[in-house]
């Protein structure tokens, strides 16, 4: 049958190939999350040869609420977010066994989402109280803002820049 003059056939919809797509899609992600679960269990072959260890230690042991923590460089000491003096602040904990806690931010900013600077000297966060993105030196200091909008920072490798 043909279309009257002037008029466009309507063409058939393609409803199925995006169903198709996110269906391959989902099965995809499932996949590689029960291959990485599958790996990481005790007595597969990685866990044998000491690819990775599981061993929980407890870091801080307060009655507050202690979130977004953030290993050094290093790995010899983490910083996190304890909201213990009221308002959440920046606290460094060493973890060597003499090792203490030392708060970095004490202006009630709710200072959340710490991420180490490459080379372990800064310490970059999200205040949700002044908002924006901020850096204090990670012995404690006066803070400094970056910009005054954003969160969830993060350095670059080489320490110059910070996305967020």
């Amino acid at each position: 049958m043909a279309a009257a003059p002037g008029v466009v056939p309507e063409r058939p919809r393609k409803t199925r190939s995006w169903r198709v797509t996110l269906g391959a899609a989902a099965i995809l992600v499932v996949g590689i999350a029960t291959s990485v679960v599958f790996y990481r269990l005790p007595g597969h072959r990685g866990a044998r040869e000491g690819n990775f260890s599981r061993h929980l230690v407890q870091l801080t042991f307060s009655d507050s609420m202690d979130v977004f923590p953030s290993f050094s460089p290093d790995g010899r000491s983490i910083i996190y977010s304890s909201d213990k003096s009221g308002s959440y602040e920046l606290y460094m904990r060493q973890l060597a066994a003499t090792g203490g806690e030392m708060q970095l931010t004490s202006d009630k900013g709710g200072n959340v989402q710490p991420a180490w600077s490459p080379d372990g000297q800064w310490i970059a966060y999200h205040s949700m109280k002044e908002g924006g993105i901020w850096i204090v030196p990670q012995l404690g200091g006066t803070p400094r803002r970056v910009t005054n909008f954003g969160s969830w920072p993060a350095w670059s490798r080489d320490g110059k820049k910070l996305a967020f």
